[in-house]
């Protein structure tokens, strides 16, 4: 698959104000996580116990795009 592991050290954040909120890709991103809740209650629910950010803290992120990336 080629994927690359990153570790939050790696990264910086240059220009936050540049960035713009993306409402589609931010309710596609609820969406997503409400999907991957359902699914680890029902399959893993040791899992769903064990995340230590909130369900609905990760519902509420906005999805942000710098066009100059």
């Amino acid at each position: 698959m080629r994927v690359t592991r990153l570790r939050a050290n790696a990264t910086a954040v240059v220009d936050a104000d540049a960035a713009v909120a993306d409402e589609d890709a931010t309710e596609l991103l609820a969406s997503a996580v409400s999907l991957l809740q359902e699914d680890f209650v029902r399959n893993d629910p040791r899992t769903a116990a064990a995340l230590t950010l909130g369900w609905d803290e990760l519902r509420d992120f906005v999805v942000r795009t710098d066009p100059d990336l």
